[in-house]
């Protein structure tokens, strides 16, 4: 094991993985035999309780609408990658990611929340983590990702769940849908410490935004194997901005394709 494993060790308390994914892809590329799928939009991940208390008070500012006029909040699509006690690192981290449908036409959803369960063999419960995105607009799909920690054990099996999630008329919202961000130019690029993902990412709207999550789902036949996030600080309108996409483990499973996704994320 390498150094980076025993980053993650150490860095693991502090951290959440962020997220945010599912892409419509406007193209591909493909390097190396890896399909690069980038797109307008999606979301990603919750990096601490700062800008979840933006986007709670904007929330409650607006009126709720009322239950039976909302349909609940989709998972379309999950993975996790299962990073197993070595040497260097005695615990095992379990990586999850989550594409959650907003399929509702005028509400808004805030603070949707993914929850993940490993369990053992005999159904015994090894640990649980929470996920909690900022919003996800009308016909959105984002991607919700973190890390939860099993002790010194493996998971058989993890399990997805759907928080109920709260909701306000989309007009109210004063934040970008994911159509409003395209990524282009995206490459996965070998490293000291593995490998990382490059590209640029464009704001394209008219709302307030001063982070963008940016998350990188890696799949192997179509299935969700790993990811991991990062994010870009005061974009300026209709200007490219770099980004690079470290993941917490160099290693990463193996994969044929990446898709990159971007997320209002405050």
């Amino acid at each position: 094991m390498s150094m980076r494993k025993r980053m993650l060790a150490m860095f693991v308390c502090g951290v959440v993985l962020l997220s945010g994914c599912g892409s419509t892809s406007p193209h591909t590329q493909k390097t190396d035999g890896v399909t690069m799928s980038v797109g307008q939009g999606q979301t990603s991940t919750a990096s601490g309780a700062a800008a979840a208390d933006a986007a709670g008070s904007e929330a409650v500012a607006a009126s709720s609408a009322p239950a039976a006029a909302q349909q609940e909040l989709k998972l379309v699509e999950t993975g996790y990658y299962i990073d197993a006690p070595s040497a260097y690192s005695p615990n095992c981290y379990v990586t999850f990611c989550a594409k959650v449908t907003n399929p509702n036409k005028d509400f808004a959803a805030y603070f949707p929340t993914v929850t993940a369960t490993a369990k053992a063999d005999d159904g015994s419960i090894l640990g649980t983590e929470d996920q909690t995105g900022m919003y996800i607009m009308p016909g959105d799909t984002v991607v919700l990702s973190s890390m939860m920690d099993t002790g010194t054990s493996v998971p058989a099996t993890i399990d997805f769940t759907m928080k109920p999630a709260s909701y306000v008329p989309a007009s109210t919202v004063n934040a970008p849908s994911s159509s409003e961000f395209t990524i282009d130019n995206v490459s996965e690029v070998p490293s000291t410490l593995g490998t990382k993902v490059t590209g640029q990412v464009t704001y394209n709207g008219t709302q307030s935004c001063d982070q963008i999550g940016l998350t990188t789902v890696y799949k192997q036949g179509g299935q969700i194997v790993y990811a991991a996030t990062t994010y870009v600080s005061s974009p300026v309108v209709g200007t490219p901005t770099a980004f690079e996409i470290n993941p917490l483990s160099e290693d990463i499973p193996a994969h044929d394709a990446i898709e990159v996704s971007a997320q209002y994320w405050g």
